[in-house]
């Protein structure tokens, strides 16, 4: 969505024109006719407040899921001078332009889901996004921008099906479809944040538990830990 957003302001510079309601309203009916599918990736640049006050920075270093990312990657976001933590984005005038991004960007969702253009979640995996989990993330994001539950849901499931041509086959539960599915233990139409409340998951007709899934898991948490056991083993390295 944020692309949606530059095309109307300077990007060589990153100043940041506000866009009014009025203006989205015809954005977003210019999208509508042009069949465009949008996925708006939310979490990714909301993201990035994470890494300009210091405070929720620490916090984003020390979240339980961070053990999830490869060495390289955690280095990369968290070293001083390097992509989100760089001068530049921490100056005053890069806070602001991402402050604007962000609020501009939900105006746009806003905007477009209204219009009717198809939406699809997706998290993208730039700024310690952790993949699964910033899934959850988007959809929050979502509908904080102003899509209605149901809608949200439908863009990651009926509408990714869609997009990929697999409406036969899957996006909805029915007789002759694929055996995949997510069930939760509370309702995600009361509280979107109910889709964290997994408790299985059908995967190509095999069923993985709650503990199959923290299995998995701790898997990944494991090859981490060796990564970086390997890694401070190599001369010159801590």
């Amino acid at each position: 969505m944020e692309e949606i957003v530059m095309v109307f302001s300077d990007d060589a510079h990153f100043l940041i024109n506000d866009i009014n309601r009025l203006q989205a309203e015809k954005i977003a009916r210019q999208i509508k006719d042009s069949g465009v599918i949008v996925s708006p990736t939310l979490t990714i640049l909301a993201g990035i407040e994470n890494f300009t006050d210091d405070a929720r920075f620490d916090a984003l270093k020390k979240r339980p899921i961070t053990a999830y990312l490869s060495r390289s990657e955690y280095e990369n976001y968290t070293t001083a001078g390097k992509e989100y933590r760089s001068e530049f984005i921490l100056s005053a005038k890069g806070r602001k332009g991402v402050a604007q991004l962000i609020r501009n960007t939900r105006v746009l969702t806003r905007a477009l889901h209204a219009a009717g253009v198809p939406m699809l979640v997706g998290s993208d995996n730039f700024g310690m996004q952790i993949t699964g989990f910033s899934y959850h993330d988007e959809m929050e994001a979502m509908h904080k921008a102003g899509m209605p539950a149901y809608e949200v849901l439908n863009a990651a499931t009926v509408g990714s099906a869609r997009y990929l041509k697999r409406q036969a086959s899957a996006g909805t539960l029915s007789v002759g479809k694929k055996a995949e599915f997510v069930l939760l233990s509370a309702n995600p139409l009361a509280d979107i944040r109910h889709t964290r409340d997994v408790q299985g998951v059908m995967l190509k007709g095999h069923w993985l538990d709650r503990q199959a899934l923290a299995q998995g898991l701790q898997g990944v948490a494991a090859a981490r830990q060796l990564e970086l056991a390997a890694s401070n083993a190599l001369p010159g390295t801590q």
